[in-house]
This record gives C-alpha cells, sequence and structure tokens, in this order.
C-alpha cells in the first residue's frame, strides 16, 4: 500500500513538471485557486465489493462540516470545527448485517506564523464514533495533529509533523511529511504521506482535483448485547470537478476507486466479520460554501 502512494505521488510529479517553466510568473500574476470551504454537505456511495463465503460490503455516507473563525490577529489563527456524519455499512450475509454508525466530533484547529519563516499548524479534535445504540467511554475519541512548514522558496515549502488518528483504520501514532509544491498560480501540489493531493484550476469557476491515499474509520458499535468494536480501512484515489454556482457556493463532484480494503468487527477472539474486500468504485456529490 505504501508503494502505491509513492508513485501517484511521483506520477503526479512526473504530470506537472513541465508546468515548472511557468514558476517565474507565479509571484506577479494573481492566483487563481479558490480558498478553502468554510462549510459543506456531502454524500457519497461504494459499490458492493464481494468478501469471502458469499458475504458483500458497500457503504454509503452523508455528513455536513463547518468551520467558524474564533480569533484572526496575526501570527495566530483559530478556529472551531464541527463535523457530523452518518455512514450506513451493508454487511450482506455476515452476521452483523447492516450498520448505522455516526460520527459527532469537534476539533481546534490553529495556525501560527510568528516563528518566521515557519508555518505552525495544529489541530486536537474530541467526541464520539458509535452507532449511539450504547454510549460510554470506548465510544469517545480524541485525536491530533501537527506539522512545520518551511518555505524554500515562494513555490516550493517542505513539511514534517505528526499525527493521532484513523488514516490506517485504528487510532494510532504516524507520521506525516512531505511538499507543497505551486508551480503556477493555478496550480498546487500537495506530495504528501499518508495522502496527496493535486488542484487544478483553468479558469475562474472550475477546480479540478486528484488525490490519492489512506482512508480509515473506526467505531464502537453494539451487537449481541455486547460492545464490538469495528474497523474500516482502504487505499483510495479519487478525481474530483467543482463548479462555482454563486460568489460563496460551489458544487462538487467527485468518484475514484477504493482497494486494499478490509472490514473487521470483533470482541476479544470473536470476529463475526473479519476480511479483506474486493477493490471497487465510489462517487459523490458534494455542497461547498467559500
Amino acid at each position: 500500500m505504501k508503494t502505491r502512494l509513492i508513485v501517484l505521488t511521483a506520477l503526479l510529479y512526473g504530470l506537472l513538471l513541465p508546468t515548472a517553466g511557468v514558476r517565474a510568473q507565479a509571484a506577479s500574476d494573481e492566483m487563481l485557486l479558490p480558498a478553502p470551504p468554510y462549510a459543506g454537505v456531502v454524500y457519497s456511495q461504494s459499490g458492493k465489493a464481494n468478501m469471502m463465503s458469499d458475504a458483500k460490503f458497500a457503504r454509503h455516507d452523508a455528513a455536513c462540516r463547518g468551520e467558524l473563525v474564533l480569533l484572526w490577529d496575526d501570527p495566530l489563527r483559530l478556529g472551531l470545527l464541527g463535523d457530523l456524519r452518518w455512514t450506513r455499512l451493508t454487511l450482506d450475509n455476515t452476521p452483523v448485517g447492516d450498520l448505522d454508525v455516526y460520527k459527532a466530533m469537534a476539533a481546534l484547529d490553529a495556525r501560527y506564523t510568528g516563528i518566521y519563516p515557519l508555518i505552525i499548524r495544529g489541530r486536537i479534535s474530541a467526541g464520539l464514533l458509535s452507532d449511539l445504540k450504547e454510549i460510554d467511554g470506548n465510544d469517545a475519541r480524541v485525536r491530533g495533529k501537527g506539522a512545520a512548514e518551511l518555505p524554500v522558496n515562494e513555490q516550493l515549502s517542505l513539511v514534517l509533523g505528526g499525527a493521532y488518528d484513523e488514516a490506517f483504520g485504528d487510532d494510532e501514532w504516524h507520521l506525516i511529511g512531505g511538499l507543497n509544491w505551486m508551480p503556477a498560480p493555478s496550480v498546487a501540489i500537495e506530495l504528501q504521506y499518508p495522502q496527496s493531493k493535486m488542484v487544478w484550476v483553468p479558469s475562474d469557476g472550475l477546480a479540478f482535483t486528484l488525490q490519492a491515499g489512506y482512508a480509515g474509520d473506526n467505531w464502537a458499535i453494539f451487537h449481541e448485547k455486547q460492545e464490538y468494536n469495528l474497523r474500516v480501512k482502504s487505499f483510495s484515489t479519487e478525481v474530483g470537478a467543482e463548479i462555482m454556482l454563486s460568489n460563496e457556493m460551489w458544487l462538487r463532484l467527485f468518484g475514484g476507486w477504493l482497494t486494499d480494503q478490509s472490514v473487521d468487527v470483533w470482541k476479544g477472539y470473536r470476529r463475526p466479520v473479519t476480511g479483506d474486500a474486493d477493490d471497487t468504485y465510489f462517487a459523490g456529490i458534494a455542497l461547498l460554501w467559500r
């Protein structure tokens, strides 16, 4: 899986290397890249993937996210983020059946530029990941990440940090790092581990994205009158298009391919569902406000 991410990020670099000749114009041209969204609603679903013993797996997700800026006084920016998500996991021909699980997280996001030339970012999140049938301490999650970005020049910067999150399925510590490259005012590339992304804006009001990386989730669920752990993980490759509908609203369409999927439901040695799932597609739609 790690080899696949390295190959994909190298491909992004190779595809865009010819655009490096326009770097000299980047400082003087107007940047076309859209601002990060401050709110959004998203729906996505995957195709059914075969598992062992005639089992089949698919998922549907609906989410809403938003950010409230608490402080923006140079060199510090603080924001409060909210993330609500419903997920339907269909596990046909398994003892578990269909599962409805939920995510309700709040996060404090910080950006600090007071140590020139470094840009320091950090986020700490807390909330619930549960089927909401029986809520206790096992349903609560605390996650966080932090990284320092060092600009090399106007187009290139290096990123290094760490995170404690669910990128690989389980909540665990891992390294994050790589580089951010802006070869042109209309192109931004994040060649990072464990997730990479490219944005290309050919004209005002239109953007295309390509991203690849690890995708993991876990919840506490109630099954057979006992609490179990649920984990889903995969490697996701996605392409998307964004169209501006008004001054602040954008429509986003996206889709891609899920590989290296696995699903596990367990409690100690009991595992009513465990194993890999075949590769499959996913697609979705979103409204974003910028």
